[in-house]
């Protein structure tokens, strides 16, 4: 069994990466709406907060999408992997549904995990007005310089729907939200988690 290749590009970026996206995010729609009438309002959703770090919505996908589904979507991931990342076998973590309403972001910072990448689905559903947006740190600088940071440090990419990103875990990264995405179905939605 090979690693992935950490040698590869910082940053992978795919459009319509899964075919059955819509129904994720039907899926989505469906647990928090029938949450009001169910669970008596209470969604799934947990806050996350660390002051100076991040705040958002989250739960595991486990909770919100049908086993199918996420096999599905575990599968579509590995396949690509294998094919763009030059790995014989990846493995997948169980993603966690991460939802960013305006207010609510995650500062730079980089992942302690033992994965290699990290990866993004975007089911963000915003009709032609902003989105959210993902920034990843190009190169990997000395604590001294991180304060003096300059836009040409960053790749921004924007969270359009079904758009999965991938960069590699050594780099920090950070969330930016959609302006104006006051309740959970107009936020900043992603499906988060880890390769290896």
């Amino acid at each position: 069994m090979s690693k992935l290749d950490e040698n590869v590009s910082v940053l992978h970026v795919e459009d319509n990466f899964f075919e059955l996206a819509d129904a994720l995010r039907k899926q989505f729609e469906d647990k928090i709406l029938n949450s009001a009438q169910e669970e008596a309002g209470v969604t799934p959703l947990q806050f996350a907060f660390s002051r100076n770090n991040y705040q958002f919505l989250t739960t595991s996908a486990e909770r919100v999408f049908t086993p199918d589904l996420l096999e599905a979507f575990n599968d579509r991931l590995r396949l690509w992997g294998n094919q763009l990342l030059k790995a014989s076998h990846v493995h997948v973590s169980t993603p966690q549904l991460r939802v960013f309403l305006t207010g609510f972001s995650r500062n730079l910072l980089k992942d302690e995990v033992n994965a290699v990448w990290h990866f993004g689905l975007s089911l963000t559903r915003r009709d032609g007005r902003g989105k959210g947006r993902v920034r990843v740190l190009e190169n990997i600088f000395p604590e001294d310089r991180v304060a003096r940071l300059a836009m040409h440090d960053f790749t921004t990419v924007e969270l359009e729907f079904n758009r999965l990103f991938v960069h590699s875990t050594l780099h920090p990264y950070g969330i930016e939200p959609a302006s104006g995405s006051a309740t959970i179905l107009d936020a900043t939605v992603l499906l988060d988690g880890y390769l290896w």
